[in-house]
């Protein structure tokens, strides 16, 4: 399946790089690729992209109109896990937006889901899609004695100097850029020798918030993606301007729009629908197009993601050990599935809440 016609290659992607060490985004995966016949390579991704203006206000329908603003140049780094030999490839990469909320890049959904992926022979590529990855500040998401983020590019220059990120309003038209680059023949030497022939949005939590903002504006004018998962998304959306949360211009709530012409697998944990996210403000039905699991007794941040950072992060409270890793791999085939054959994913009963606001 074919969302549409794109036109260009994208990005100009890198040679892999050897330079210097590898600064791997933060992972608790219990999965070594390498084990499974799988090459893990790092490259950079280059090109000169737009932001984007919202043409008329944006509606909480989330059908957005936009045009592209300003451009300006970019190099960020990909880091592509793939099946070493072309027959364990079962045709769908996977591209997963960083995340950076805590002050280091981490990609919370190969935690969740390399399992699945290696089994079932998927091919992953998470992007450093935000300045913070690359530029460095101050997190979104306070930790208690961590200093701000140096950044990719001068943590290690000898290896990332090269990188420069030009504001999160560029990042979602670097994202297209990086997957119309491996959709195109000419740059799958990034993918070895495995010929895409799905290539799936995904991203958790502030990367969920972008991501819902990319199918409601982007989607619809780009034609990049053939499905996304959006892994717990709140009641609102990132602005065009790139705030992550409660963004200018940006209602509260806002829905996935809902003629969307690729699936939209919306996973959110029982955590996610009351407050701090408030995504039950945001529920909606499914359609043909839609579909969203809620999970009883899972959370947001669980222990299978956090793991031994409890300390690292101040929290002197049990964490959570619900099993959403199981249910968000089982999403992933779902969502694979339907992309792939038109098998819509089974539908799951919201959750029941004694009150609104508790």
């Amino acid at each position: 399946m074919h969302p549409g016609k794109t036109t260009g290659l994208g990005a100009t992607l890198s040679a892999p790089i050897t330079t210097g060490r590898m600064r791997p985004p933060a992972s608790l995966s219990p999965v070594d690729p390498s084990a499974h016949g799988y090459v893990t390579e790092e490259h950079f991704a280059s090109g000169t992209a737009s932001a984007f203006e919202a043409v008329g206000t944006l509606e909480p329908d989330g059908r957005w109109s936009v045009t592209p603003g300003k451009s300006a140049p970019f190099c960020t780094r990909i880091v592509v896990r793939r099946p070493s030999q072309a027959d364990r490839f079962n045709g769908t990469v996977l591209v997963e937006w960083f995340n950076v909320s805590g002050g280091l890049e981490a990609e919370p959904d190969w935690t969740f889901l390399s399992p699945e992926i290696v089994r079932g022979g998927y091919a992953h590529v998470g992007v450093s899609a935000q300045a913070f990855g690359v530029n460095g500040g101050t997190a979104l998401v306070r930790v208690p004695g961590r200093e701000p983020s140096a950044g990719l590019a001068t943590s290690q220059p000898a290896r990332y100097g090269p990188l420069h990120h030009p504001g999160d309003p560029f990042s979602f038209d670097m994202l297209s850029q990086i997957g119309r680059a491996l959709r195109h023949p000419e740059h799958h030497f990034a993918l070895g020798d495995l010929r895409p022939q799905r290539i799936l949005a995904i991203g958790e939590s502030q990367s969920a918030f972008f991501l819902t903002t990319y199918v409601n504006a982007v989607q619809p004018v780009a034609l990049v993606f053939d499905g996304f998962l959006v892994h717990s998304r709140g009641a609102g959306a990132a602005s065009l301007t790139g705030t992550p949360i409660a963004g200018e211009g940006v209602p509260r709530p806002v829905h996935i729009r809902d003629d969307t012409s690729v699936p939209v697998f919306v996973f959110e944990t029982e955590t996610d629908l009351g407050p701090r996210l408030d995504y039950v403000l945001a529920r909606q039905p499914d359609t043909d197009r839609i579909r969203t699991w809620e999970v009883a007794g899972t959370a947001h941040a669980d222990s299978y993601t956090i793991g031994g950072m409890t300390d690292l992060l101040g929290c002197d409270h049990p964490i959570n050990e619900g099993p959403q890793h199981f249910v968000v791999q089982a999403a992933l085939v779902a969502l694979d599935r339907w992309v792939t054959d038109g098998t819509p994913p089974p539908t799951a009963a919201p959750l029941r809440l004694a009150q609104a606001d508790p």
